[in-house]
């Protein structure tokens, strides 16, 4: 029995069988039976494993398709980058300067196009998101970009709080805050009367200029790291959705701060910090 053999039997039981699924699976093999029973998948939805290619360019960031396009033939660029959704197709058209091809596509042409595009990006053993173990993070495969990329805005806030404590000037203090959203200000003031529990390298915005992007900046790079170290023991499949929701900028950096094992002592901090702001932003009528 293959891997997605039994992870589909595995759903099915889910879905279909109300008893025991040792009494359903007794006529197997022992060991098919074992695998079976062994994989942790909650979901009911069959339909998961049979989800268009179509639905699933939808999730990915439209960055992660301009070097498949890019190695494509020169008369085959335009064609591809037409099958994408018309808004990721203008900007990646604008970003590679590949113009779009100048007639509308077929809905047959699209789709074959689309199913290339989907074939070359995914690799065939990566799971469907529903299908993924339950874990402390499965809230983040729920996350569309734009919600990814607030989280890292606030996850730097914790390293901010770290800084905070060690400054004494009033007007560097009245500066950082009026560089923060108000939001952001509500939840800088939760982080700090928390006690930091890892030790972080320093900010040390005693040197910063005042420039509110620079500050964002530094910000969303410490989340970044946060983040990474967090997502550290989460399977390839799981980071394999994360980071492809992410454009490819953000989604490398992420990669390169991510760690296949636990990191001891820090993974377990950071994902508690994640879970403190997807409450906060529950809270707030934000997710």
């Amino acid at each position: 029995m293959t891997a997605k053999s039994a992870l589909m039997l595995r759903v099915l039981i889910n879905r279909f069988h109300q008893g025991s699924p040792e009494i359903l699976l007794s006529s197997l093999p022992q060991e098919n039976a074992k695998e079976v029973l062994g994989i942790d998948v909650a979901s009911q939805d069959a339909a998961q494993a049979i989800h268009s290619p179509k639905e699933i360019v939808k999730e990915v960031h439209y960055s992660w398709f301009g070097p498949i396009i890019q190695a494509c033939s020169p008369s085959m660029q335009p064609l591809m980058m037409s099958a994408l959704p018309s808004s990721s197709a203008e900007q990646l058209s604008r970003f590679f300067q590949i113009p779009k091809h100048s007639t509308t596509l077929s809905p047959t042409v699209r789709l074959y196009l689309i199913n290339q595009l989907y074939h070359k990006l995914k690799p065939a053993d990566i799971l469907p998101a529903g299908y993924l173990p339950q874990t402390s993070l499965s809230v983040l495969l729920s996350f569309r970009k734009e919600d990814l990329i607030k989280l890292i805005d606030f996850l730097g806030l914790y390293d901010l709080a770290d800084e905070i404590r060690h400054i004494v000037d009033k007007k560097l203090l009245n500066a950082i805050y009026s560089g923060l959203s108000v939001k952001k200000q509500h939840f800088l003031r939760i982080c700090l009367h928390q006690k930091g529990k890892l030790s972080m390298p320093r900010l040390d915005l005693e040197k910063w200029q005042g420039d509110n992007k620079q500050l964002d900046k530094m910000l969303h790079n410490r989340g970044l790291i946060r983040l990474g170290k967090a997502l550290s023991g989460q399977s390839n499949d799981f980071i394999w959705h994360i980071v492809h929701r992410l454009d490819t900028g953000r989604g490398n950096l992420l990669m390169r701060y991510y760690s296949s094992e636990e990191i001891q002592g820090v993974t377990q901090v950071l994902i508690q910090e994640v879970l403190n702001l997807t409450s906060f932003f529950k809270r707030m009528g934000e997710s």
